[in-house]
C-alpha cells in the first residue's frame, strides 16, 4: 500500500464508483486484453528522499489526481496546492495496438519534468539496466484548458 504521509489510492472494487465532474470517457477497445498482459501494464511510481517507496500498475485506463478520494481515485497529500480534481492520467488509443498516456490539468496547475531531472529516477533506470529515453522534454506547467501532453513508450 502507498505511503499515507504521501497519497491515498481509491480501491480497485470501488475505481469506478467515483463521480467525477469531469467527463470520464468510456474505456478503449481492447483494454481488457491490455490488462490481462501484466507486462504491458504501465506503473506509475512514487519517490521520496530518493529512493522508490511506492508503485501502481495502472490497471484502469483513466486516473484522476486530486486531494481527495471523493473526488479523485488518487488523492496526493504533499500540497496544499491540490485541488479535489486536479489532473487525469489517461490512456487514449486503443487497449491493444498503438497508444499512450497523457496528462492533463483539469482544474489545477500541472508542473511536467523529464525523467533525467530526478537523480532518483535516473538511478532507478540505471538499476533495471534501462535507459532514460534518448528526446527528453523540458520542463513545462500545464494549465487548465491546454492540450493534454504525452508520454513516451520507454517510461513505463
Amino acid at each position: 500500500s502507498p505511503p499515507r504521509s504521501l497519497l491515498l489510492v481509491r480501491s480497485f472494487d470501488d475505481w469506478n464508483a467515483l463521480k467525477s465532474t469531469w467527463p470520464i470517457p468510456p474505456t478503449p477497445a481492447g483494454w481488457a486484453a491490455r490488462v490481462a498482459d501484466a507486462d504491458s501494464l504501465c506503473r506509475l511510481r512514487v519517490f521520496e528522499d530518493g529512493k522508490e517507496v511506492w508503485r501502481l500498475r495502472l490497471r484502469q485506463p483513466c486516473l484522476i489526481l486530486g486531494s481527495t478520494l471523493k473526488a479523485a481515485h488518487l488523492a496526493d497529500l504533499t500540497s496544499d496546492s491540490i485541488k479535489s480534481q486536479h489532473a487525469v492520467l489517461q490512456w487514449v488509443g486503443s487497449g491493444t495496438g498503438d497508444g499512450r498516456f497523457y496528462i492533463e490539468a483539469i482544474n489545477g496547475r500541472v508542473h511536467l519534468s523529464p525523467p533525467s531531472a530526478h537523480s532518483e529516477v535516473v538511478g532507478a533506470f540505471e538499476a533495471e539496466g534501462r535507459s532514460l529515453p534518448k528526446k527528453a522534454d523540458a520542463k513545462q506547467d500545464l494549465q487548465v484548458g491546454a492540450p493534454r501532453q504525452g508520454f513516451g513508450q520507454g517510461l513505463w
